[in-house]
């Protein structure tokens, strides 16, 4: 990091080329490299539960070599421009067709000098991107712009709900058995989570540390994500105790389908999202082409 002035990118990279996994055998990530240039085991600190104890054990790095790595990494955090945080409609939907692996949404920010005035403009620029390559940096491929990549996810569900694409759907063997399993269980977990978060929402508000307008807001927003969600757990819950069929539980999604068609124009950001969690089960994006698995 020092000697050849490689950013924690770059390191996570080489490691990976190189085939050296982490200590459970994993590939390297920026935060995993950041974690270990932060540790202060390597100088000798015992630290846990906020209790530090220098001088516990031999150091194998020295304190001014550590001491340098905390300057440069504060340096360059204070250096790098974030942007703000935005909403991403296809989050934990979309899968990488190279790696196989999630891509996340990424706000970029670039500033530029106009030549006309020689002001200063600043633009916001929306991407998804290969997890692998944000923060393994491996997997060069599959950045696309957000808005495109939304705009195409759409196009492809209005061709999917058109009656030629619905016989063909209809015509397709339903999930296994144990796919559906494994879909219910994570379905509870997520609907466990999302209560937890809630709570989370109202202990936070009942301290003053937001408000209610903000409770109003990010609360209201996950009521609606856990509606579609809880939906969905139902109709798999109910197929499981052999309450409906495998045909109808398929026949509620392209009901919801249709409900996407319909009232997608007039539908809030959050009611969209929700919706699309309900219906499409996974989205793989390659370099000229998507395919989207529809719960089904």
């Amino acid at each position: 990091y020092l000697q050849e002035n490689k950013g924690v990118r770059l390191i996570a990279r080489y490691l990976n080329e190189q085939g050296i996994t982490t200590r459970r055998g994993g590939r390297w990530s920026i935060v995993g490299v950041r974690d270990i240039l932060r540790n202060r085991t390597y100088i000798g600190t015992y630290a846990r539960f906020g209790v530090r104890v220098p001088g516990s054990h031999p150091a194998i790095i020295n304190e001014h070599t550590f001491n340098r790595v905390q300057q440069r990494l504060t340096s360059i955090r204070r250096r790098t421009q974030r942007a703000p945080r935005s909403p991403f409609l296809l989050a934990g939907l979309l899968f990488c067709g190279h790696c196989d692996n999630k891509m996340i949404g990424v706000n970029r920010t670039q500033t530029w000098t106009r030549h006309k005035d020689g002001g200063t403009s600043r633009g916001v620029y929306r991407y998804y991107q290969c997890q692998s390559r944000t923060n393994q940096s491996v997997c060069q491929y599959n950045t696309k712009r957000a808005d495109d990549l939304e705009a195409t996810v759409i196009t492809e569900l209005q061709r999917l709900s058109s009656p030629g694409a619905r016989e063909q759907i209809l015509g397709q063997p339903p999930d296994t058995t144990e796919h559906r399993a494994a879909e219910r269980a994570a379905m509870q977990k997520k609907v466990k989570a999302m209560e937890r978060k809630f709570r989370g929402y109202l202990e936070q508000a009942s301290r003053s540390e937001i408000s209610l307008e903000q409770l109003r807001a990010t609360g209201g927003e996950l009521i609606r994500d856990r509606q579609f969600l809880a939906q969905r757990l139902a109709l798999l819950e109910a197929e499981a105790r052999g309450e409906i069929t495998p045909e109808e539980r398929r026949g509620y999604t392209l009901e919801a389908l249709d409900n996407l068609q319909e009232r997608w124009a007039s539908m809030p950001f959050a009611a969209r999202k929700a919706l699309l969690q309900y219906v499409i089960d996974r989205i793989v994006v390659h370099d000229d082409r998507i395919e989207v698995a529809l719960r089904l």
